[in-house]
């Protein structure tokens, strides 16, 4: 029968030994000089016997379970992960996991060993209502740290599993009129509406800006580089358009290594104050919209946004230059 997680094992050694059979438990704990949680294993016992060194490790399990295993919450395990796993994928990723932590913050400090279904599904319907995308989100990175703490024999159960999501119906994106465009493009200037001004002028997905890094934006030639995505067309360059212009030379002036440090839940609550009736993605519908009315050849809106369409040839076989991008953006 196999022990159970967390339990030890024995292990027979080789050689003529005269204790051959030693008794061999595995932990986490934290290491003093890179400051990171690591797993290490380390031998109890030698025996001569199997059923010696079994009964030594019954014995050890009896109210013996390595505290180092025990303490580690669920923000302990999350640190662990994020840090071998998040360099690995592309920052809009990251942006959306952290995002997705961040609420669950309730149970940060909660040892994973006291964790059940009903403190997750109380956070869970707190957040009753939300889009599918971010009720995933919350689920899909719960889920990290409870399959790390079960791989590593913190628990031995995924309660993430059982969680039930209620997400609100998916809405429209709706495209703003041109009165509410003409007021978007002419605000005050802040980081804010550079923000709204870009976005509404190059249709990009909100991760997109938020999480460009400022050597990707290349504001002399007119265009700027986005090269993780979550799709092959995602994957792209786009056009920066001459009455964008201020609005990067605003935000790149004082910038760090990206293009705006504004996490989006922040833009998305100034947005809503500068641009009422409206949601972030509504730029990206306005977009589209409003380069269909200048009759923009379809390929030529794709490319800009980063849409499949579905044509093996549009896809593959035809290249766009920046040159009729760049002229499509500057007729809005």
């Amino acid at each position: 029968m196999k022990n159970p997680n967390g339990y030890g094992t024995i292990v027979k050694l080789h050689g003529n030994r005269r204790r051959p059979f030693a008794t061999k438990i595995t932990f986490v704990t934290l290491d003093a000089i890179t400051n990171t949680y690591v797993r290490k294993s380390k031998y109890l016992g030698y025996y001569e016997t199997h059923e010696e060194a079994l009964t030594a490790l019954a014995k050890h399990n009896i109210g013996n379970i390595p505290e180092s295993i025990v303490d580690l919450t669920f923000k302990e395990v999350w640190d662990i992960w994020a840090k071998r796993n998040l360099e690995k994928g592309s920052n809009s990723r990251a942006s959306a996991y952290t995002t997705a932590i961040k609420k669950w913050a309730p149970i940060y400090n909660r040892r994973m060993t006291d964790i059940k279904l009903i403190h997750l599904q109380d956070i869970i319907d707190e957040y009753e209502g939300q889009c599918k995308s971010a009720l995933n989100n919350m689920k899909l990175v719960a889920n990290f740290v409870f399959e790390w703490s079960i791989k590593n024999d913190l628990i031995t159960k995924n309660y993430v599993e059982y969680l039930d999501l209620n997400p609100k119906d998916v809405t429209n994106h709706v495209p703003l009129s041109h009165e509410e465009f003409n007021r978007a493009v002419n605000l005050p200037l802040s980081e804010t509406s550079a923000l709204i001004n870009i976005y509404l002028r190059c249709g990009c997905r909100p991760s997109e800006l938020l999480t460009l890094p400022l050597e990707d934006v290349h504001l002399n030639e007119r265009y700027f580089e986005l090269k993780k995505a979550k799709t092959r067309a995602g994957i792209r360059i786009v056009p920066i358009a001459e009455k964008a212009v201020p609005s990067f030379e605003y935000l790149t002036k004082n910038a760090g290594a990206f293009l705006t440090d504004i996490d989006y839940q922040d833009y998305r609550q100034q947005f809503n104050n500068l641009v009422p009736g409206h949601v972030p993605h509504d730029t990206r519908a306005t977009f589209i919209s409003f380069m269909q009315e200048k009759e923009v050849p379809l390929p030529i809106i794709q490319k800009i946004v980063g849409h499949v369409s579905g044509n093996i040839t549009t896809d593959v076989y035809t290249k766009i230059s920046l040159e009729p991008m760049l002229k499509a953006v500057n007729n809005l």
